[in-house]
């Protein structure tokens, strides 16, 4: 399972103050806390910043000297993603996100041409964001195809099978699943992924719906999540469900994770 830690993300309320702010020490310790849990990505975003661009600066030369594994650079200005790439030369590193929305297109794809990262691509068009299994299936078939012949090899696509939240549309995670099984047989080598707290924002105990979801994605062929791995109950959570699903042979990383939060 590959993880892209959320937490430098200035959607959120603290990690805002704490950019605007300057407060590094902050930064820091949550950089640190998801490395320190095993996220496969660090995504940053600065976009709600005027300045986006230099706190995206700012951010990524105070985290690299910690040496994540690896960094998603969460961004629709196709500026603040160039300047990123050209800081990570050498980082193993993902554009968050392109899709076939025009504006989007244009901007993304010269980048992806000339840096070659990995790429999560959202399945939306000039329409909008897909209603249903068929539209994000579609969808999906489309930039899939488009990315492809841009050079982009199917196995550095992390195809977002778009989880939105259940409170403004109960059937929305049916929805996602079904897309995301017919995904996976149609494309073994794709990358799955989903931005696991979209699913539950503005519903209580959000934890608990993160979870069950966590867990039918897993089954339904998910292999990355955009999602809190600092929290122990989500770490549990992600072992339990690769344990049901056939991926934890003899238990072992299940029990592994066991003893180190709880025993």
């Amino acid at each position: 399972m590959i993880i892209i830690g959320e937490k430098l993300n200035s959607s959120i309320p603290a990690m805002y103050e704490a950019m605007k702010q300057g407060d590094n020490e902050h930064i820091t310790k949550i950089t640190k806390a998801q490395i320190d849990a095993g996220a496969d990505y660090i995504d940053v975003n600065t976009a709600l910043f005027d300045d986006e661009i230099e706190k995206m600066r700012v951010t990524l030369d105070l985290i690299l000297p910690l040496k994540p594994a690896g960094i998603s650079v969460d961004s629709t200005n196709p500026n603040a993603i160039e300047s990123a790439l050209k800081r990570l030369d050498g980082t193993k590193t993902l554009i968050n996100s392109i899709s076939l929305q025009k504006s989007r297109l244009d901007g993304m794809l010269p980048l992806i041409r000339e840096y070659r990262p990995g790429v999560v691509a959202l399945p939306f068009d000039d329409t909008g964001s897909p209603k249903t299994a068929k539209d994000r299936v579609e969808n999906a078939d489309r930039l899939i195809d488009l990315l492809v012949k841009e050079g982009t090899g199917i196995e550095n696509i992390y195809l977002d099978i778009v989880a939105e939240t259940l409170g403004s549309e109960f059937e929305s995670g049916r929805e996602a699943l079904t897309a995301a099984a017919v995904l996976r047989e149609k494309y073994p080598a794709l990358h799955l992924s989903c931005g696991l707290s979209n699913v539950s924002f503005g519903l209580p105990k959000r934890k608990y719906l993160n979870i069950a979801f966590l867990t039918a994605a897993i089954t339904m062929g998910l292999d990355t999540a955009i999602m809190d791995i600092t929290s122990p109950d989500m770490q549990m959570a992600l072992k339990a469900a690769l344990l049901v699903n056939g991926q934890d042979e003899y238990c072992v990383e299940y029990i592994t994770a066991y003893r180190e939060l709880f025993a």
